[in-house]
């Protein structure tokens, strides 16, 4: 099977590559070594978000809440949703939104909490921790309120474009709801990085059956999910992979 080219920074990540097509699915494990790039290219400064265009979006939850919050968009291409992770929207991400935009893509990032431009990842866990009616860090079996809002800015951005569906990444704290994404049928390419929650249990997911068996209908007819952890991750760890893979791959039996 064609490996994805994918390339990261710094870290030695392990991967996991869920492709289902026409009922047939196939799971490989491969170490993603670092690209390096000079020092002179990490230190350019991406492009800040002030030159972004700004909006705000509001929906309800399943549980009839209303959530609103603000998003950030720029560029021309095929959109791509970047939710952001839990030490917030630094340069790193930023600087993550300027390659997609000069592979071709647009960029859509969502304002979920934490000051913009620098990172905070203590004090935006503490923010996570009050906003209680958007993340359950702890829940089984069901997704955070906050993908019932995801899903719907992601059908707002399908149908503003005009396009058959929109890419998303989820990273770190936000790695679970990327993959919840691909139950909505707007979401035709999904990448997770580092999915964790429930925080509090391995063999446990951050999402509700239902939206495990639209996964599974949905997948045969979008690119594969691209998940992703370090190697030595104790939060993302290699039985939260397994467990994933057991629960959407029927005929999983482990990676060799």
């Amino acid at each position: 099977m064609t490996q994805p080219r994918i390339r990261f920074y710094q870290f030695k990540f392990k991967f996991l590559h869920i492709n289902v097509y026409q009922n047939r699915y196939s799971v490989c494990e491969t170490k993603l070594y670092t690209h390096h790039s000079s020092q002179k290219n990490i230190n350019i400064m991406p492009i800040q978000i002030s030159e972004y265009q700004k909006s705000s979006f509001s929906a309800e939850t399943i549980n009839n809440k209303t959530i609103r919050h603000d998003v950030y968009q720029r560029g021309n291409g095929p959109p791509v949703i970047i939710i952001q992770e839990l030490p917030g929207i630094g340069q790193a991400t930023l600087r993550l939104a300027d390659k997609l935009i000069q592979a071709g893509f647009s960029v859509v990032i969502p304002h979920l909490f934490g000051p913009i431009g620098k990172v905070q990842a203590g004090r935006n866990l503490m923010r996570v921790f009050c906003l209680r009616k958007e993340f359950k860090l702890f829940s089984r079996n069901q997704s955070s309120p906050i993908v019932d809002w995801l899903k719907a800015l992601c059908r707002l951005i399908k149908d503003e474009r005009k396009v058959s569906g929109v890419g998303v990444i989820g990273m770190c704290l936000t790695g679970n709801f990327a993959i919840s994404l691909m139950a909505d049928s707007s979401v035709t390419a999904a990448v997770s990085s580092q999915p964790a929650m429930p925080i509090n249990s391995a063999s446990s997911l951050h999402m509700s059956q239902l939206d495990i068996q639209k996964i599974k209908t949905n997948i045969d007819k979008t690119q594969p999910i691209l998940a992703f952890r370090f190697e030595n991750d104790w939060m993302s760890t290699q039985a939260k992979f397994d467990t994933l893979a057991h629960t959407l791959i029927p005929m999983w039996s482990g990676l060799k």
